[in-house]
């Protein structure tokens, strides 16, 4: 959450009385499970805040000054803003704790016998929107933090062998590469020997950059293999391609009432088809727990009917993310849990 929005809630904490506030959380509360503009007559009806019609009538004016609701007609209740969203989430949330049996569920949904990453991550994907109603998304590690863990060169062919390149977080790649010569099972296993040696501890990227340093001489193993792996370094060490984004619950979201209008729904259905700006938009999700960006916060503007809730998984040192979007109306608090369970579920399955 960022500085700014904590000192402006601050500055507004001190501004709302009590009163404020509780009126603040029931209008969030029910509009969140009616889709409906609150009116002064169903507070007035609440029994917890037990305040008079001109208590209330005053309150939400204050409230609706303040920028925390507003009207959308004249005779129409009252409806959160974006700040208004903020000032809950930062000052009125209250923790959410999953019970056990929504673990448990979550639990049974991922478990998937394959350890492959991209096949839980799609599975990830659709039980967040199941749980949720919501959009759930899933991205990839960014590998390109891995740190090198070993390099085999295995023949195939008179002209052929294959690169075998392991990170330390569990990803291999593979790469079939055309030589020059048949080159003996000897000088194989010393090219890689050394290879393995000289990169060890070292990122990917920092390999990708440097590699040529870290190999000034080739006085070892078949120096024509050495040159064409320094030559192909960009190749060879690019992990970027592994950085997939996954949906799930698309079904979901479209039924929520926000999408009636279909101008939004057309906004969210380009969203996804444009999968690389929405997959860069969570890869810089840099903060610990569960980061939330409310409706006009985002720096884009065709996220700007959207809230997403983050949290990083981790696979090894490298980190992925998981998360959800959906309209800014929704449960805050129970989401946040969710996300934040299944970050920790998905890094407690990769450190086993």
């Amino acid at each position: 959450m960022r500085s700014n929005n904590l000192l402006e809630n601050k500055e507004l904490k001190n501004a709302l009385d009590k009163r404020g506030r509780r009126i603040l959380e029931t209008v969030i509360n029910r509009y969140v499970s009616a889709a409906e503009p609150v009116g002064s007559p169903y507070l007035a009806r609440h029994r917890r805040l037990g305040l008079s019609p001109a208590s209330i009538r005053n309150t939400l004016n204050t409230l609706e000054t303040l920028g925390f609701l507003y009207q959308p007609h004249t005779s129409a209740g009252r409806i959160p803003t974006d700040k208004g969203y903020r000032f809950y989430v930062d000052s009125l949330m209250k923790p959410w704790s999953l019970s056990e049996s929504e673990k448990e569920h979550i639990r049974s949904e991922v478990k998937i016998e394959s350890r492959d990453i991209d096949e839980i991550l799609v599975q990830t994907a659709h039980v967040l929107g199941l749980v949720s109603k919501q959009l759930g998304v899933t991205l990839t590690p960014r590998f390109q933090q891995g740190v090198f863990q070993r390099m085999e060169l295995l023949p195939l062919a008179e002209k052929k062998i294959l690169l075998v390149l392991t990170i330390k977080s569990g990803l291999v790649k593979t790469v079939v590469m055309e030589i020059h010569s048949s080159i003996g099972e000897e000088k194989l296993l010393e090219t890689s020997r050394v290879l393995n040696e000289r990169l060890n501890g070292l990122s990917i990227r920092e390999i990708r950059e440097n590699l040529r340093k870290r190999i000034r001489d080739l006085a070892f193993g078949d120096s024509k293999l050495v040159q064409l792996i320094i030559d192909s370094a960009h190749m060879f060490f690019d992990f970027s391609e592994a950085a997939h984004l996954y949906f799930g619950g698309t079904t979901n979201i479209v039924r929520q009432p926000e999408f009636r209008d279909h101008l939004k729904l057309q906004t969210l259905m380009n969203l996804l088809e444009e999968g690389k700006a929405l997959g860069e938009l969570l890869s810089r999700r840099g903060q610990e727990g569960v980061a939330i960006t409310i409706g006009s916060e985002h720096a884009r503007g065709d996220m700007h009917h959207y809230s997403l809730l983050t949290a990083t998984y981790r696979v090894g040192k490298v980190g992925g993310t998981v998360g959800i979007i959906g309209p800014t109306r929704m449960r805050y608090a129970k989401l946040c849990a969710v996300v934040d369970y299944m970050a920790h579920l998905l890094s407690d399955m990769w450190s086993e």
